[in-house]
C-alpha cells in the first residue's frame, strides 16, 4: 500500500506521542468519518422532494451531484486518516 506522499506524517520518537496511541487516534477518526459516509448514503434523495423547486427539473440532478461530492470529500478525508494510521502502525509497539 502506497501512502499519500503529500501528507505530513508525524515523526514517532520517545519524546512524542507513541505510534500505538497515534494509530488508535487516527483509526477512531477514520471510523467516525466512515460512519458519516454511511449516514450520507442513507439519505433518500427523492425526486418528489424537488419537483416544485424554483430550479425546476434541474434541481434533482444538482442535489444528487452535491450529495455525490459530499461523499467524495469525506472519502478523501477517510483515506488520509487511514494513511496516517498505517504510517503510525509502523512504529507501534504492541
Amino acid at each position: 500500500m502506497e501512502l499519500n506522499p503529500n501528507l505530513i506524517y508525524p515523526i514517532i520518537h520517545s519524546n512524542g506521542t507513541s505510534g500505538s496511541d497515534l494509530r488508535e487516534q487516527y483509526r477512531k477518526a477514520y471510523s467516525a468519518v466512515s460512519k458519516a459516509v454511511e449516514a450520507l448514503h442513507q439519505i433518500d434523495t427523492n425526486g418528489r422532494d424537488y419537483y416544485c423547486h424554483p430550479l425546476g427539473t434541474a434541481a434533482l440532478g444538482k442535489a444528487l451531484e452535491q450529495a455525490r461530492k459530499r461523499v467524495e470529500r469525506l472519502d478523501a478525508v477517510a483515506q488520509e486518516l487511514m494513511d496516517m494510521a498505517v504510517h503510525c502502525d509502523k512504529y507501534a509497539k504492541d
